[in-house]
């Protein structure tokens, strides 16, 4: 009887990490969230691993992912800050919560627990 051990290469890390597709379907993720829980960042994120993993998130996963998407939020509005009226600051607000909810899906979708069954 063979086993054979299954490993990635480091270029495939990466094309999972950045690669268009990964980006792509992170996008898509953090849509249909915002479709389900606004921009409730609580209901965002039970959403969000509901759909990644088929799961709740823990307490401290919770946690943590509020803490990621508030402070990513709150960098990109600083990046992005209009000189503008306020419906331009609520549309860079809008943004910058989707862009962040894109950026933590990405990272659910890149995590070992999505790439390996147990």
């Amino acid at each position: 009887r063979t086993h054979k051990t299954v490993k990635r290469t480091a270029p495939q890390s990466l094309l999972l990490l950045n690669g268009k597709g990964t980006i792509q379907q992170s996008g898509f993720c953090a849509e249909r969230v915002d479709e389900i829980a606004g921009l409730d960042s609580v209901t965002a994120v039970q959403n969000a691993y509901r759909m990644a993993y088929g799961r709740s998130p823990t307490p401290g996963e919770q946690q943590n992912a509020e803490k990621f998407l508030k402070e990513t939020t709150e960098e990109l509005q600083e990046i992005s800050r209009p000189a503008g009226s306020s419906q331009e600051h609520k549309t860079i607000l809008e943004k910058a919560k989707k862009s962040a909810m894109t950026d933590l899906c990405q990272m659910l979708l890149n995590s070992n627990e999505f790439l390996y069954i147990e």
